[in-house]
C-alpha cells in the first residue's frame, strides 16, 4: 500500500520505503504532485495544471513549461 501525506512535508510510504519533500524536485515539483493526488479520480487539462502552478500569472512560454 502507498500512502501520500499532503500536510506538513510532502511524504509518500510505501512497500520500498520513504520518500520525503527534499526527493521532489523543488517546490512546482512538490505542488504539481500534490495537485496530481488531490485530482487522480479524473482527467487532468494542460490548463489546469497550468492554473494550478501559475494562477493568473502565467508566463508566455507555459505551454512549453509544461
Amino acid at each position: 500500500m502507498l500512502r501520500v501525506y499532503l500536510s506538513g512535508n510532502l511524504t509518500l510510504d510505501g512497500p520500498g520505503g520513504s520518500r520525503a519533500g527534499p526527493d521532489f524536485p523543488g517546490r512546482q515539483g512538490r505542488e504539481l504532485f500534490a495537485f496530481l493526488v488531490i485530482r487522480r479520480s479524473a482527467p487532468v487539462s494542460r490548463s489546469d495544471v497550468a492554473q494550478a502552478l501559475w494562477g493568473e500569472g502565467l508566463p508566455a512560454s507555459w505551454d512549453t513549461a509544461l
